[in-house]
C-alpha cells in the first residue's frame, strides 16, 4: 500500500516523535508497504539536520525545505504554508501513483482538518497517531498568548478532529481511555504500545563478578529518580556491597549533570559512579552487554501514565534484570518479582537501596527475572507483533473507507 506519514518532528534525528515515528514506520516498510513522510516543520533547532532523506526505509522531506522554524505567531504563517504545501504534494501523490492511506502522527486542529477532508473526498483512509499526552494542553507552566493559542488548538483538535479519524494508534491504555470517551467510538482506537526488534537487542548471559554493574540509560529528565539511585549506592557501599554504577546521557549541557558529580563526591562514590554523556546506540548495547541490572526509576506524572517508555522494552529483550516502577503502563505488563522488580513512584533511597541489594546479590533471581522481562517483550513489544496489529488496523480502515466509498457513489447515482 502507498502510505503517506504527514507529522512534526525533527527528522532524522533529534527531539520531538522521532523515536516513535521510526519503529512505526520500521514496522510499517518491513510490512511491504511504500511509506512517504511529509514533515510540516522541525520541533527544535538540532545540529545535522537535513531537509530531506530516508528513515527506517521510507524516504522524508521538511515540506518547506528548510529545517529552520519560528516561534510565537510568527509559526504561524509557516505552519500554514506547510500544511497548504502537504495538501499539493498529496494531491500529486494521488494523481501519480494513488494514496491508499495516510497516519497524522500528533497533529492539531489547523493541520488535521484539511488533510482530513482531502483523504475523505478522495476515500482515503486515515489513522490519528499519538504517544503522549498534549503538553499544549496539560503544561501547568506560565504560557504566553501564543502558547495558550496553541493549546486551544489541540484541546478542539482531541474533541472535534478525533472523531473524524477512520482509525487511532495510542502508545498506552491512558491515551485509550482518553480517545475511546472523546470518540464515542472505542472500537476504532487501538493500543499499539512501544515496537523494538527483540533479537536485535538480545544479549548474552551476564558475566557474574564480585561487583556487579548497574546501568541507567537516558537524558536526566525531571522524571527520573537518578540522584535516589545514587544515595541508595552510597547506603550500599557502607554495609559492604560492592557494586558500580554507569549513567549514560549525563550531558553537560544539563544543570541535573552538575549536582550529580557533586553528590557523587559528597558520598565519596567517585570510584564507583561513573556518569558520561550521550553516545551511538552501539555502545549503548555494548553497555547492556556489561551491566548486570538496568534502571528505569520515574515518578509518577502525566507523561509516565500517558506515554510508554522504549527504554523499558529494549531494557526487557536484553534479557537482563530491570528494575523500575509501577507507573503508566508498566503494571499492565509486568509483575513484581516476576518479571521485573518494582520500587514504587514515591520511593525513599532505602526502598531503592533494598531492591538494589536483593538484585545484586543473588544472581540466579537476575537471571529468572531476566528471562521472564524477555518473554514479556517478545509476547507485547516486538516488531512482529505490532506488525501484525498493523495489519488488522490497515484492513479495518480500508473497509470502512471503501464501503463509505460505495455508500457516497450510490448516493450520487441515486
Amino acid at each position: 500500500m502507498n502510505i503517506v506519514i504527514v507529522t512534526v518532528a525533527d527528522l532524522p534525528e533529534g527531539t520531538g516523535h522521532t523515536a516513535r515515528l521510526r519503529t512505526l514506520t520500521d514496522a510499517l516498510t518491513s510490512l511491504g508497504h511504500h511509506v512517504v513522510i511529509l514533515n510540516e516543520h522541525a520541533m527544535s533547532r538540532t545540529p545535522g539536520q537535513k531537509v530531506s532523506g530516508t528513515l527506517a526505509g521510507a524516504s522524508f522531506e521538511y515540506v518547506l525545505g528548510t529545517t529552520e522554524r519560528r516561534y510565537g505567531f510568527g509559526a504561524t504563517v509557516l505552519k500554514i504554508r506547510a500544511v497548504h504545501t502537504i495538501l499539493k504534494k498529496l494531491r500529486d501523490a494521488h494523481q501519480d501513483h494513488g494514496v491508499d492511506l495516510v497516519f497524522l502522527n500528533s497533529l492539531s486542529f489547523y493541520d488535521m482538518v484539511p488533510i482530513t477532508r482531502w483523504a475523505r473526498r478522495h476515500g482515503v483512509g486515515t489513522v490519528q497517531c499519538y504517544e503522549d499526552e498534549r503538553m499544549e494542553i496539560v503544561s501547568r507552566e506560565k504560557l504566553g498568548l501564543a502558547r495558550r493559542i496553541f493549546g486551544l488548538n489541540a484541546w478542539v483538535s482531541d474533541r472535534w478532529c478525533s472523531r473524524l479519524a477512520d482509525a487511532i494508534i495510542v502508545i498506552s491504555h491512558y491515551l485509550k481511555q482518553k480517545y475511546d470517551s472523546l470518540t464515542g467510538a472505542p472500537s476504532k482506537v487501538y493500543i499499539v504500545p512501544t515496537i523494538i526488534d527483540c533479537e536485535d537487542w538480545r544479549l548474552p548471559d551476564e558475566s557474574v563478578s564480585d561487583s556487579p554493574r548497574l546501568l541507567y540509560t537516558g537524558s536526566l529528565t525531571e522524571h527520573d529518580e537518578v540522584e535516589k539511585v545514587v544515595e541508595a549506592l552510597g547506603s550500599l557501599k557502607q554495609r559492604g556491597l560492592n557494586s558500580s554504577l554507569l549513567i549514560l546521557g549525563a550531558d553537560a549541557s544539563n544543570p541535573r549533570t552538575n549536582a550529580l558529580r557533586n553528590l557523587i563526591e559528597t558520598l565519596d562514590l567517585a570510584d564507583r559512579v561513573e556518569l558520561r554523556g550521550y553516545v551511538p546506540v552501539a555502545i549503548v548495547k555494548e553497555e547492556l552487554a556489561n551491566a548486570n541490572v538496568l534502571l528505569a526509576l520515574r515518578r509518577d506524572s502525566i507523561w509516565a501514565q500517558s506515554g510508554q517508555s522504549t527504554k523499558v522494552s529494549e531494557y526487557l529483550a536484553s534479557g537482563r534484570l530491570v528494575i523500575t516502577t509501577p507507573v503508566g503502563d508498566n503494571s499492565k505488563y509486568l509483575r513484581d518479582g516476576e518479571s521485573a522488580l518494582f520500587v514504587s513512584s514515591a520511593s525513599n533511597v532505602e526502598e531503592i537501596a533494598r531492591a538494589l541489594e536483593l538484585a545484586l546479590r543473588s544472581p540466579d533471581l537476575r537471571r529468572k527475572i531476566g528471562a521472564a522481562g524477555r518473554h514479556v517483550a517478545e509476547m507485547n513489544f516486538d516488531q512482529r507483533v505490532a506488525q501484525r496489529r498493523l495489519t488488522e488496523i490497515i484492513e479495518a480502515v480500508r473497509r470502512d473507507s471503501n464501503t463509505t466509498e460505495f455508500q457516497r457513489n450510490l448516493a450520487n447515482q441515486q
